[in-house]
């Protein structure tokens, strides 16, 4: 029995051999899993790529990424300061452009996120506006809300050429635009306006403005468009030799009866003058801008009623005396209307370069107050240095630290000179509350990141200020920060670049699995 039982264990042994041997693997499969493992293989190496690319991109725009570069004992051509239009998604890589490229430059684009840009539809050549190896689009272009100015005197290079406008945040119902004071008419093509995108063409460089075309309405008599007394009595009033006609509202009693004579009609208003808490909406809370000595701007602000009453409101200023003139500094902004209110900037060739602080304090009728805080920088006209300063984050905690980027640039034609480079925080009153200063050696251009901590725990909007001393001149440059209980998220769910990275992510986790799958899959050989 013994015997026949290990006869059978030897036979089924043999069996499963022989038929293990007669089976083979079908070259077609063996070959569609080699290739796809080799495929996959390749795309799971790309993806990671990608991430890592990618990666370095988030982390570099995102202030992730603290350098210093500086341009020391190299010779690095012409240097092209765009860093208020870095942050623009459109905005032409100049870092990575051969001074040969930046002699015909093609879609040159300029942007400012959120108030528009500048596309310039001719070849540009930039290097015809370099003094001293160093080409200045931040001084001399400038884009903000409702506003796009790029001066062709000191930029001859973009002063005749084509160029599509685009300004971003309009609210203008029906938004006219002006060029250097004057309406825009011939030189001016409007391509497109809706959902707050005011798109145009224009041929030569200039100042344009965008405004609200007056209507009989709008709380201002535009005697220069045609209105009148007759016209619009509205804006301008009843006219000296016209009796006002009685008005009379539900909320007015009704006459007594009976006797009385004589005596004319009362002119009584259509609005109830019962006072209603004051409910002004203003569309900035901060006003900044950056003059040099002897330049003027115009700065608008559109003011809403939103109260159900009319608003009396008398606007002053506080420390901006010797720059701020208010043309109009009292009106009447009637419930659920705007106003537009016009700032005049003024900046005396002899005045200090500094950062100047201050307030335009608006006392309304219903006895409130508002304010809105005011940052001037006043530059050099001719520097020798410029300086360039922005935080890394606009929302800060209290008892963090503020960090900020700060660049320098050697506007002269000196290289590898000593300087001195302060940086202080400072309130809306312009106190010192943190300060530190050191030496550093520039030729061309330095960049440097610098941080400070916040000694103060109060909420509310402060300076990084940031000044560079050669000699016995002096460059100035700022950027405000909120101090706030709840931080800025960095990044918002909406950028392109989180987008792309959690595309990214996904990607590279799904091809890990098909990746481990097939591998799985491959037969394995064993001698």
């Amino acid at each position: 029995m013994k015997r026949i039982g290990e006869k059978n264990s030897r036979f089924k042994k043999n069996k499963i051999i022989n038929d293990f041997k007669t089976v083979k693997p079908r070259k077609e499969t063996l070959f569609s899993l080699e290739s796809s493992y080799l495929i996959y293989k390749v795309l799971f190496f790309v993806c990671l790529v990608y991430l890592i690319i990618l990666f370095l991109s988030f982390a570099r725009f995102s202030g992730f990424a603290v350098s210093t570069v500086s341009s020391f004992g190299v010779d690095v051509g012409l240097n092209v300061l765009y860093f208020e239009f870095k942050d623009g998604l459109s905005t032409t890589d100049f870092i990575h452009m051969t001074d040969q490229q930046l002699e015909n430059v093609s879609n040159m684009t300029l942007e400012v996120s959120g108030s528009g840009k500048i596309e310039f539809l001719d070849h540009v050549n930039l290097a015809l506006d370099s003094i001293n190896d160093v080409i200045d689009l931040d001084s001399n272009i400038n884009i903000s809300n409702a506003n796009i100015n790029y001066d062709g005197n000191a930029l001859t290079s973009i002063s005749e050429k084509s160029a599509r406008l685009t300004f971003n945040g309009i609210t203008f119902f029906n938004p006219r635009l002006r060029k250097d004071g004057s309406l825009c008419t011939l030189t001016c093509e409007l391509v497109s306006y809706g959902g707050g995108t005011y798109i145009t063409l224009v041929n030569y460089s200039g100042n344009y403005v965008l405004e609200e075309t007056p209507y009989c309405g709008d709380n201002t008599c535009n005697s220069n468009e045609g209105e009148t007394c007759g016209s619009c009595v509205n804006d301008c009033g009843f006219c000296p030799d016209v009796t006002p006609p009685v008005i009379t509202t539900p909320s007015t009693s009704a006459p007594a009866s009976g006797g009385g004579g004589g005596g004319g009609a009362a002119f009584v208003s259509s609005v109830s003058t019962i006072f209603v808490k004051s409910s002004l909406l203003f569309d900035k809370e901060l006003i900044k801008l950056s003059l040099k000595q002897g330049e003027s701007s115009t700065e608008y602000v559109y003011i809403s009623n939103d109260a159900l009453n009319d608003i009396f409101v008398n606007l002053t200023s506080s420390s901006l005396d010797n720059f701020l003139l208010i043309p109009e500094p009292g009106l009447t902004i009637k419930s659920k209307q705007s106003v537009k209110v016009r700032l005049d900037f003024n900046v005396k060739e002899t005045e200090n370069p500094d950062s100047y602080f201050g307030k335009i304090n608006l006392k309304n009728s219903d006895g409130s107050k508002n304010t809105i805080s005011v940052i001037l920088d006043v530059k050099e006209k001719k520097p020798l240095f410029d300086i360039k300063t922005k935080v890394q984050r606009k929302i800060i905690l209290p008892g963090t630290k503020i960090k900020a980027n700060i660049d320098l640039i050697n506007m002269g034609d000196f290289s590898n000179v000593d300087v001195v480079l302060y940086y202080s925080i400072k309130d809306m009153e312009g106190k010192v509350l943190s300060f530190s200063q050191e030496s550093l050696a520039v030729q061309k251009r330095l960049s440097v990141t610098r941080e400070l901590e916040i000694p103060i725990y109060n909420e509310g909007d402060y300076i990084f200020y940031s000044t560079v001393t050669y000699a016995n001149t002096t460059a100035i440059s700022s950027d405000h920060f909120k101090i706030a209980l709840q931080e800025e998220f960095p990044i918002k769910l909406n950028d392109p670049r989180l987008i792309s990275l959690v595309i990214g992510l996904i990607l590279f986790i799904l091809f890990y699995i098909i990746y481990r799958y097939i591998r799985r899959r491959m037969p394995r050989y064993v001698e």
